[in-house]
């Protein structure tokens, strides 16, 4: 009995309940790609199979319905976008004449001077949004930092109001940290 209590006792502080396996699965998962994300960036890449590859997984990692990376190195006329997943171009056209004019883009300003996560849970209450067509209704603006300067920023879509919850803006402040030098 004493080897079978052993592996009862060990199976029954392993079995949690469905929910909390399911969430701490979750999390380890994205934990692990964070790791192997990083490894991915410090590795051959160039910039623009990195810009590619963080658009992805953001994609991913936070069940987005868009991503993309857009270059603010320079003026913000000079703002462009570098990659898209799930954007298709002819709203990206859209939004990147908009965010070079300086009534726009505000979002994406205070990003780049606190070089810190931006998030808002429903655009529609934000002013200045550029809204087109299947604009998404939540946005997380996360600074990838190299050299201490914002040269990019990450945007993260959610299709509805409120879509990120608290574990998901800890996950965006790891992954900008991950994808910053």
């Amino acid at each position: 009995m004493g080897c079978y209590g052993e592996i009862f006792r060990k199976t029954a502080q392993i079995e949690l309940s469905t929910e909390e396996t399911s969430a701490s699965k979750e999390t380890a998962e994205r934990y692990m790609t964070l790791h192997r994300l990083s490894h991915e960036i410090r590795s051959t890449l160039t910039f623009e199979q990195t810009y590619w590859k963080i658009a992805e997984v953001a994609l991913q990692m936070f069940y987005a319905s868009s991503s993309s990376v857009i270059d603010v190195s320079g003026s913000q006329k000079d703002w462009h976008f570098v990659s898209l997943k799930g954007l298709d171009n002819a709203r990206a056209s859209v939004v990147e004449k908009q965010m070079k004019k300086p009534v726009f883009g505000e979002n994406l300003t205070v990003i780049k001077s606190t070089k810190s996560l931006n998030y808002i849970p429903n655009v529609r209450d934000y002013p200045g949004w550029i809204d087109v067509d299947n604009s998404p209704l939540s946005w997380i603006g996360l600074p990838i930092v190299v050299n201490d300067e914002v040269v990019t920023l990450l945007n993260i879509d959610g299709e509805r109001a409120n879509q990120f919850d608290e574990e998901d803006i800890i996950f965006a402040n790891a992954f900008a940290q991950t994808i910053s030098e």
